[in-house]
This record gives C-alpha cells, structure tokens and sequence, in this order.
C-alpha cells in the first residue's frame, strides 16, 4: 500500500516519519493555500492509496485543553474570505 501523510512542518510528523521510513512524507508548509498547491502537484505526479493530512491544528474554542486530540467536524477557513460592508465571511 502505498501511504502520503501530509502535514506543515516536518516537526509535526517527525517521530512517526522517523518510525515508518516505507511511509512518504510531504511537507508543505503552513496554511490552506501552500497545501493545495503542493499537494495537488503531488498527487498530479504519482498515486497513493491513501492520504493523510497530519498535524496540529489550531482552535477558536475556549473549551479545549492544549494538547487535546480532536476529531473535526465542522470546519472553518478563518485566514480565507471575503469582507462585504464590513462583514467578514468564510
């Protein structure tokens, strides 16, 4: 099988990476249009039976501990929008 995890910042995967050298790792840098970008190209240039995006992940809860695992489930492109009279939109 062949596995892509991809994350921002190789510290983010280093141990896993370290752990399971028959995994490829693809680091792209931080935020939404870096990983489009590298990602998409990746994936124009070879196939992988299975994606991963890895990671931490940031919160606008207050109700989270740091450190905590999380499964998402909505979601919300803070840093990507538009303002229209003076209302920010995601």
């Amino acid at each position: 099988m062949k596995i892509l995890v991809v994350a921002a910042t190789r510290q983010e995967v280093a141990t896993f990476a370290d752990l399971n050298p028959g995994v490829e790792i693809l680091i792209c840098g931080v935020g939404i249009p870096s990983t489009m970008f590298h990602l998409t190209k990746r994936l124009l240039q070879q196939n992988y039976d299975l994606v991963i995006q890895a990671g931490i992940g940031g919160s606008f809860s207050g109700k989270l501990k740091k450190g905590a695992v999380v499964a998402i489930e909505t979601d919300a492109f803070a840093d990507l929008g538009v303002e229209e009279k003076k209302k920010f939109t995601t």
